[in-house]
């Protein structure tokens, strides 16, 4: 299918380059200040009453999201929270000291702030101190956290604890005899996965190793992967081309397969840095620049959900997916369950159903009519994908 090109959105005048995450049902773009956008970059809203310089967001728990500050001289850092995103409102100062913040994680009921001095702040009921044993000169870059893990990088490499920070083991990926560099951390679905200079790779906490993750079409080995971020659906790259553009690749759920999608970004040696990769409401937002190309720096999006995005080969031998006066019939000719969404011509997802066994007659409500893209998730399969006219 064709591809489309990325679409140049609003930068956010929070200074550069900013970070971005996902918060408060917004699109969080924050450095010397922060701005939120519930248009995926279209339109910013500045948050004023943050005075400090911002260094780290994030969803806490029971809608409740955080933000942390902290000033050019401050031995402190300010927490500040909101709940639905509209406006953000002071919670508590933390004394950290001499140190820097570096960034703001949570799991559970616990925030943590991440420092310059290998130490790790968690906050909930107390305040804990977590010191990573990291080489002399080291430091961190960013914390993860997954139930029964918790995953640190730094300048000395990839630390992981499965006793809530109180122990840490080194356990750095080595991919073909090589110890490769890794860009950026994140979990999904429990397993932590990290950007590399080799592709994107999946530790295994029972066996603490690491592992190529898919495969990637049309490439003989694995790219050079700058940028990751995942939802529910996907887990998405940013992956350095041959001419050394950058070019995203999306792996859907239970697929194994590393499909580029949309054109490459439209800036030559482009420069990336963590936290400049976002999945915000099906849509991929990134932030690149160029010291070669200043006029194309800038931030852009890609709407994950348009059908016409992928490259996608046809439906897999055996596989129907057809349909019926009341819906849609599937035919899977290993009898195999699953589940199935539909997306219109917005890219918006219209309907998600799950179904236990093939075939089957999946009813669809009435006023879904028109054209629809309809991506069926097998168990443990390759997704089948077609388009549809009810």
């Amino acid at each position: 299918m064709a591809q489309r090109p990325w679409i140049r959105a609003v930068s956010p005048n929070v200074g550069a380059p900013p970070r971005l995450a996902v918060a408060a049902n917004s699109l969080v773009a924050y450095r010397e200040v922060m701005s939120t956008s519930i248009d995926q970059g279209v339109n910013w809203t500045p948050h004023v009453q943050i005075p400090a310089k911002v260094l780290g967001v994030t969803d806490f728990f029971s809608n409740v999201s955080l933000c942390a500050s902290q000033d050019a001289k401050g031995d402190s850092v300010d927490i500040y929270f909101t709940q639905g995103g509209t406006s953000w409102s002071f919670s508590e100062r933390l004394d950290i000291g001499d140190r820097r913040m570096l960034e703001l994680e949570s799991f559970g009921q616990t925030f943590y702030v991440v420092t310059d001095a290998n130490v790790i702040i968690a906050r909930s009921l107390g305040i804990r101190e977590i010191t990573v044993p990291v080489a002399e000169f080291a430091s961190l870059i960013d914390l993860e956290c997954s139930d029964g893990l918790f995953a640190v990088l730094t300048t000395d490499g990839v630390f992981v604890s499965t006793d809530n920070g109180n122990s840490w083991v080194k356990q750095h990926p080595t991919i073909n005899d090589a110890s490769r560099t890794v860009h950026n951390l994140l979990f999904r679905d429990g397993v932590l996965l990290a950007s590399s200079d080799y592709g994107v790779l999946a530790y295994d906490a029972a066996s603490t190793t690491w592992s190529v993750l898919g495969h990637w079409e049309g490439l003989l080995q694995p790219p050079s992967v700058r940028a990751i971020a995942a939802d529910a659906q996907r887990v998405i790259t940013l992956a350095e081309t041959t001419e050394g553009r950058l070019q995203m690749y999306r792996l859907d759920a239970g697929d194994t397969t590393w499909i580029p999608t949309a054109y490459e970004l439209p800036l030559d040696q482009p420069q990336t840095d963590r936290d400049l990769l976002v999945i915000d409401a099906g849509w991929a937002v990134t932030f690149v620049s160029s010291t070669v190309d200043a006029d194309s720096t800038g931030l852009y999006r890609y709407n994950l959900n348009d059908f016409t995005s992928v490259q996608d080969s046809p439906l897999p031998p055996g596989v129907v997916v057809r349909t019926t006066s009341a819906g849609l019939y599937l035919e899977h000719p290993d009898l195999e369950g699953g589940s199935v969404e539909l997306v219109d011509l917005t890219g918006r997802s219209v309907f998600e159903g799950t179904f236990r066994s093939t075939p089957i007659d999946l009813s669809l409500p009435d006023h879904l009519r028109g054209l629809f893209g309809v991506v069926v998730r097998w168990n443990g399969r390759t997704p089948a994908r077609t388009v549809i006219q009810r």
